[in-house]
């Protein structure tokens, strides 16, 4: 579920920037350290308590960012909640009227 920026707590705030942080510095494949994480956060003008850049630093030293970022998401991720839904669900679907496909735009 997703939330607004403006009704998370100050904890879930803060998680959320350093995720960001994190993700920001591994693409740019810059190293994740507690000085860079901070350096991002202050850049985009977020202000969490100093624990937070160290506490994720530490937790993400020597894990495979990429490894992490698979599991999050994606096709394979949602594929288990589908093969859960109620058979209820599947007949609904079955009974709606198939759409329209419109043509495709020719490039002229």
């Amino acid at each position: 579920a997703s939330k607004a920026v403006k009704d998370m707590t100050e904890k879930e705030l803060a998680e959320l920037a350093c995720t960001y942080s994190a993700l920001i510095l591994h693409d740019e494949k810059v190293d994740i350290t507690a000085q860079n994480l901070s350096k991002v956060l202050a850049a985009a003008g977020v202000k969490v308590k100093g624990f937070w850049a160290n506490m994720f630093a530490k937790s993400l030293e020597g894990r495979d960012i990429n490894s992490l970022t698979r599991v999050a998401g994606g096709p394979a991720a949602a594929a288990p909640a589908a093969a859960e839904a109620p058979k209820d669900a599947k007949k609904d679907k079955k009974e709606e009227k198939p759409k329209k496909k419109e043509p495709a735009p020719v490039a002229v």
